[in-house]
């Protein structure tokens, strides 16, 4: 086998795997982001408290930077809403639902057992 029959087979399984290798590649990068937001908003490390706003972007410079495409700004921003509202911290598999709604329909992100409150 040659490499560009290789090259073409690998090509061919990252397609139809995109979807599980998106979850799989973007999952640390969003464990380390619920970290950080978690230790800034129960006050663990000082500092000043950024808005909503700059959080989605943050995390959306880093998808970016890491070669991802990031979509779903506004489900992102209304899941990180809903729990500063409600007082929990966010859950890194309901994150990446919000990301990567196709990999949730699937049932390749399972959802959070029970919210954290802070």
């Amino acid at each position: 086998m040659t490499y560009n029959q290789l090259r073409t087979q690998v090509d061919a399984l990252c397609r139809k795997f995109a979807t599980e290798l998106e979850a799989y590649r973007l999952r640390p990068l969003v464990q380390d982001f619920c970290d950080e937001m978690a230790d800034a908003v129960t006050g663990d490390k000082p500092g000043p408290v950024l808005p909503l706003m700059d959080w989605v972007q943050v995390l959306f410079r880093r998808m970016t930077g890491r070669g991802f495409r990031p979509h779903n700004l506004m489900a992102l921003c209304g899941y990180l809403e809903r729990c500063l509202d409600g007082r929990v911290l966010p859950q890194p598999n309901d994150v990446l639902r919000t990301l990567l709604p196709k990999a949730a329909q699937r049932g390749l992100v399972p959802r959070s057992l029970e919210p954290v409150p802070f």
